[in-house]
């Protein structure tokens, strides 16, 4: 190879590198976020979903998006845990199930002191239970809201949600029924 074809493929080989490092995933590499802009673009969707009817997948995919953006851009900040905690009930009302319980073990995770983490944890058990119907997981996590978090009100829900692990509605209404049965039976009797 002659010294011209050397330089010139030293120089496409250089060019392609510098190219490709640039490059994200096929975007432009960008600077990192300004976490203003971050947080306008959060409040912008979060105003929108509000004047929305009926909640959009576009729209809540979008601050789903830009929750995440933010906690990884920004972990220290004190909004982190609660945008993943808000990633997490807007993944479970448009039905990303396993989206909302990464968010939520997040949580558990990299904010233990979070003012949502006994929530969280509760929150896991009741999307296996209501929506995976994987009662197994959901009793995992409805004791260690019980075993960790004692005093805390979801640890009586917790208590409650193992009781009615795998009943049908119609099991659940037949039971609420016959208390309403007794209790009215024991109040007559007074």
């Amino acid at each position: 190879m002659n010294t011209s074809k050397k330089i010139f493929f030293c120089v496409s080989a250089a060019f392609i590198i510098f190219a490709s490092a640039c490059k994200q995933n096929g975007k432009q590499a960008t600077a990192p976020p300004d976490k203003d802009t971050c947080v306008a673009q959060i409040k912008k969707l979060e105003l929108k979903m509000k004047g929305e009817t009926q909640l959009d997948n576009a729209t809540a995919t979008q601050v789903i998006q830009r929750y995440t953006d933010f906690s990884v851009a920004f972990p220290n900040d004190s909004n982190s845990a609660d945008y993943l905690f808000k990633a997490g009930e807007v993944s479970t009302a448009i039905g990303k199930y396993p989206q909302a319980l990464s968010y939520y073990q997040t949580i558990c995770n990299k904010y233990p002191n979070y003012k949502y983490v006994v929530e969280s944890v509760f929150l896991q058990g009741y999307i296996y239970d209501t929506f995976l119907k994987d009662t197994a997981k959901a009793r995992t996590y409805y004791q260690e809201v019980i075993t960790k978090y004692p005093n805390a009100t979801f640890a009586q829900d917790a208590k409650s949600e193992i009781q009615n692990l795998g009943k049908s509605d119609d099991e659940l209404v037949k039971e609420f029924e016959a208390k309403d049965k007794k209790q009215i039976e024991k109040a007559s009797k007074k």
